[in-house]
């Protein structure tokens, strides 16, 4: 091959590598000014459902947070004295104006697509029975009919349930965290794409190297958010699951104590046999005690905090994580405690808006629990909080219903339905009628607080005179009534004594006004009614005030006409 022929042959090649650059170039340029074009396109579509979706979404989420505290402030009314109802439910009631505009302005945002706007319809339609429930329950909440104020809170809590499960399944379904990391994702991955082409322009040489880099990286990244995204789901559908489970589970228990085995059957699905605690108070001010236990008890995994106020976690109200109980920023509780380093999860347990008690999970030093077992052990906390919280302010109303809201004594009512018990059975009992001794007198003298107070020190010494099985209740005014189930007449009198000689030291040594009582005991005859009894029993507390008063006397101590004509006069009174 000659000189000449040589150079040809290497000005060919050299204007093919020219001419394929060029191609190469004018190729790039063209597919970086397409991929730019596609990348604000995409850019701006994902602008415009972030800006049109995120924000429905927080207004939703206030919504139901507004929504759940006008709720709790709603139920504390119900349980809270009756003088401060009304301050409490406009309390609530501002709370309801405000998640009103919350979610007028979530509804100026929602897409409304046609399912959106049935469940939206379904969540109106809650409130309003919420609403309704709730304003009869308040109605009830100090009338007698104790089973239509029951019915009528049950029906306003399940009212509100209703509208937080369409709240919850509206977020879910459009609205869930799966979105907002799409858009974010989508976002970071335009902008990488958006690189990548302008870097082609500027570095040709590499731009084979470059897109078969970036294209794989891309491959590998949305390999890892489907991976991300296939767990976040199996995570949420397990959430859902557990959710359900929890409130069906802890719906079927009937008291406080019962819940207890169901929270820790969910502590053990969570957790399973590693080292967790759930410890509950009644309040505050109150101390702890532990109701849940799973996993070995070693040294250093018992909580020590003694109680809610002085517990970062219900003092805060947000969930603690400590990845070591060696360090600064550690639980002064957790750091002072015996046995190896560990690390630990707190989780504030809310009854009835107030933080009253926490799960304790205890882990490896540097190996706290993983985001999804601190997540579902946040939702136990949240469920069980719930129906721990309406069961205690069931039984608060069923006790302020029961009760005699002055003494603490069963109230007449109360009295009747479990004497009920003892006539069905005809059992033999004694009934002492008690009345205090020129109360009138003590009240126009020294005030209705002076009279008051002297009720108060009588009941409690009444109550801690009888005997356990014995039914203490305030009749009426100044007049007690005590039921002694199997007593003969001489035993009662023995009771009574005792406590008629016990109010005499309680009085003078006390700064109440003196007082003394008279009583009155008769025994129930075979198949007589009990107002039958009880008539007889005031004809000789009558006989006990005729002797001077701070007298105790018996049936027995009646003439016989006194006798006869006190129980015919009673007898037509009935059962």
């Amino acid at each position: 091959m000659t000189a000449v022929a040589a150079r040809r042959r290497g000005l060919r090649a050299t204007r093919r590598v020219v001419v394929l650059a060029a191609v190469s170039l004018a190729f790039l340029v063209a597919l970086a000014g397409i991929m730019g074009w596609v990348t604000e396109s995409a850019r701006s579509e994902v602008d415009g459902v972030a800006d049109r979706v995120l924000p429905a979404s927080e207004h939703l989420g206030v919504a139901t947070d507004l929504l759940n505290r006008s709720h709790a402030q709603f139920l504390r009314a119900l349980a809270g004295p009756s003088e401060e109802r009304a301050a409490r439910v406009a309390a609530a009631q501002d709370l309801q104006v405000q998640a009103e505009a919350e979610w007028t302005a979530y509804l100026r945002r929602a897409p409304f697509g046609p399912e959106e706007r049935a469940l939206q319809s379904e969540f109106v339609d809650a409130g309003d029975r919420t609403t309704e429930a709730g304003a009869a329950a308040f109605a009830l909440a100090d009338s007698p009919d104790r089973a239509g104020y029951e019915a009528a809170l049950a029906a306003e809590l399940q009212a509100h349930e209703s509208r937080q499960a369409v709240a919850v399944t509206i977020r879910r379904r459009f609205y869930d965290r799966d979105v907002r990391v799409g858009v974010q994702r989508t976002s970071d991955a335009l902008a990488r794409v958006d690189r990548v082409g302008m870097g082609i322009i500027a570095f040709t040489a590499l731009v084979i190297v470059t897109l078969s880099v970036v294209t794989f990286r891309r491959y590998a990244g949305l390999e890892r958010v489907k991976a991300k995204r296939d767990d976040e789901r199996h995570q949420h559908d397990r959430l859902a699951d557990l959710e359900v489970q929890l409130r069906r589970g802890l719906e079927m228990e009937p008291n406080e104590d019962a819940t207890y085995e169901v929270v820790e059957v969910g502590v053990r699905s969570v957790r399973g046999d590693e080292p967790t605690e759930v410890l509950l108070a009644g309040g505050p001010e109150e101390h702890f005690r532990c109701v849940v236990r799973t996993g070995a008890e070693e040294p250093g995994t018992s909580c020590q905090v003694p109680s809610p106020r002085e517990c970062p976690a219900t003092a805060g109200g947000n969930t603690r994580v400590f990845r070591s109980s060696v360090g600064i920023d550690v639980c002064p509780f957790l750091r002072h405690r015996e046995g190896p380093p560990v690390s630990a999860v707190c989780v504030p347990i809310g009854i009835a808006g107030t933080a009253s008690g926490v799960i304790h999970a205890v882990g490896p030093a540097g190996r706290p629990p993983e985001d999804g077992i601190v997540v579902e052990l946040e939702l136990l906390a949240r469920e069980a909080g719930e129906r721990i919280g309406f069961l205690r302010v069931l039984s608060q109303t069923e006790a302020q219903a029961e009760t005699d809201h002055l003494t603490g004594l069963w109230n007449r009512r109360t009295l009747l339905a479990r004497v009920r018990h003892l006539l069905d059975r005809d059992d033999r009992f004694v009934v002492a009628y008690v009345d205090l001794d020129h109360f009138k007198d003590l009240n126009d003298t020294h005030g209705r607080d002076a009279g008051d107070r002297a009720l108060r020190r009588f009941a409690r010494v009444l109550r801690d005179g009888v005997r356990p099985t014995d039914l203490p209740a305030r009749y009426g005014g100044e007049e007690f009534v005590v039921v002694l189930p199997e007593c003969s007449l001489g035993d009662a009198v023995l009771v009574v004594e005792r406590v008629r000689e016990q109010l005499g030291v309680e009085v003078a040594a006390s700064s109440v006004e003196a007082f003394t009582m008279s009583v009155g005991l008769a025994a129930r005859a075979p198949a007589e009614s009990f107002d039958a009894t009880v008539g007889r029993a005031d004809e000789a507390m009558r006989l006990a005030k005729e002797r001077g008063g701070d007298h105790i006397a018996t049936t027995e101590d009646l003439e016989p006409t006194e006798r006869a004509s006190g129980g015919d006069a009673s007898s037509t009174s009935g059962d």
